[in-house]
């Protein structure tokens, strides 16, 4: 006698479909699983990084952008700020000094003249007085002797002749009298004994005329010799030019 086995009562369903003793013939798998072949008496689950609809017969994979867990009916976009390859089961957070938007599948980095945290949807423009390299986290004080007057800078700019910046500044300021400035140096200098100068922002100092003398430095004037006192004060024209001291007359 041949007795029917319980295998043999199931009907052959087919694939993205399964049959059990539970269901009434065939049944479509749900989503998030499938049945990759006929006569199936289950289906499967996605992995992560996959989704199907209801009665699939195999999984789809996640696109780049975009992830999911395993069993799951469809795959959810990366927020902004992060990424994914495809067939991810979780989004990676941009390095700070890039940047991305919803469903990326990859991180932008910031141009010269901006910046950006981690996980940032944007690129952030350098402030006054410092630059920015590009692809990086921060943005870098200008140096000294140079400037940025205006945010988003790649680079900042060498102060004229005449005129000097301390480090992380967003203008140059005038040398004062008494100073002059070239571009070669990282700060005003003082006029040496001997000479003056009286005007803001110059690039060198004047000496001391006729029967004046200056013996200091850093002024804007030269003192009068005293009576029974000279000094030589056209450049060449003797020992003292551009006196810093006054000779008793003969």
């Amino acid at each position: 006698i041949y007795t029917l086995s319980l295998h043999d009562a199931l009907p052959i369903c087919a694939a993205g479909r399964y049959s059990s003793t539970t269901s009434n013939g065939c049944a479509a798998c749900g989503c998030g699983k499938f049945s990759g072949t006929a006569g199936s008496a289950d289906c499967v689950s996605c992995g992560a990084g996959k989704h199907s609809a209801a009665g699939a017969p195999s999984c789809t994979t996640c696109e780049a952008g975009s992830f999911s867990f395993t069993a799951e009916c469809s795959c959810a976009s990366c927020t902004a700020g992060k990424f994914s390859d495809a067939e991810a089961s979780a989004c990676v957070t941009c390095p700070g000094g890039k940047f991305s938007a919803a469903f990326a599948s990859a991180c932008e980095p910031c141009i010269a003249g901006q910046y950006s945290s981690a996980e940032s949807n944007s690129c952030i423009a350098c402030p006054t007085g410092q630059f920015g390299a590009g692809g990086e986290d921060y943005c870098r004080d200008c140096a000294v002797g140079k400037f940025a007057a205006v945010t988003g800078l790649g680079a900042c700019v060498v102060c004229a002749d005449g005129k000097f910046a301390l480090e992380g500044q967003a203008a140059c300021t005038s040398c004062p009298a008494g100073k002059y400035h070239l571009t070669t140096a990282s700060s005003c200098k003082s006029c040496e004994t001997g000479k003056f100068q009286e005007t803001l922002g110059q690039t060198s100092c004047e000496h001391c005329p006729d029967g004046k003398y200056q013996d200091t430095g850093a002024l804007s004037s030269c003192e009068s010799c005293a009576a029974g006192q000279f000094s030589d004060g056209v450049a060449g024209a003797g020992a003292n030019a551009g006196a810093s001291t006054c000779t008793d007359c003969v």
